[in-house]
């Protein structure tokens, strides 16, 4: 839940993938982790939207606006 769709579909570590874990930590941080990304989803659903780039990361409520600016770039 916490990699870069290509790196689950294709093995591809790259510095876009760093990224994108940059942007999981960071809904991390201002979920204060309460909460798995897209729990609401078995591991096979998650897996199979990830692949189809179905995956729509929201902000939570409480981070700053020009963060969730920087974030979905």
């Amino acid at each position: 839940r916490w990699l870069a769709p290509e790196c689950i579909q294709e093995d591809e570590y790259t510095t876009k993938s760093d990224i994108f874990a940059y942007g999981v930590l960071v809904w991390e941080l201002f979920t204060q982790a309460t909460k798995l990304p897209f729990e609401d989803l078995t591991n096979e659903e998650f897996l199979r939207k990830n692949q189809n780039y179905e995956i729509d990361w929201e902000c939570a409520a409480n981070t700053p606006e020009d963060l969730q600016e920087i974030l979905e770039l």
